[in-house]
């Protein structure tokens, strides 16, 4: 994967790389992550209630905290995002759950 999602990440720390609107990049603890959503951009909303605006889709997202996962957990877990019954997908919260 690589790419802006994973140099803190690749290190241990449990970080994932956005980009704000206006450009810059933070690091946000993808542990603390507690749901995506695209409203066009994709808001990101913390257990600590703390939530940030980022350019890249929820997709791409979704990746980093995979990867992220998978490199703390071992890659023979399998993580996948949680069906939801919202119908449209792009508006709704992206929940994760492991499995295996």
């Amino acid at each position: 994967m690589g790419g802006a999602g994973s140099p803190a990440g690749s290190k241990g720390m449990p970080v994932i790389c956005i980009t704000r609107l206006n450009g810059s990049q933070v690091y946000v603890n993808a542990e603390h992550i507690q749901a995506l959503e695209a409203m066009p951009d994709t808001h990101i909303q913390l257990t600590n209630g703390q939530s940030y605006i980022a350019r890249e889709p929820v997709p791409e997202l979704v990746e980093r905290i995979i990867a992220y996962q998978r490199r703390v957990r071992g890659s023979d877990r399998q993580l996948v995002p949680v069906p939801t019954d919202y119908g449209d997908e792009q508006t709704r919260p992206t929940p994760l759950l492991g499995h295996g």
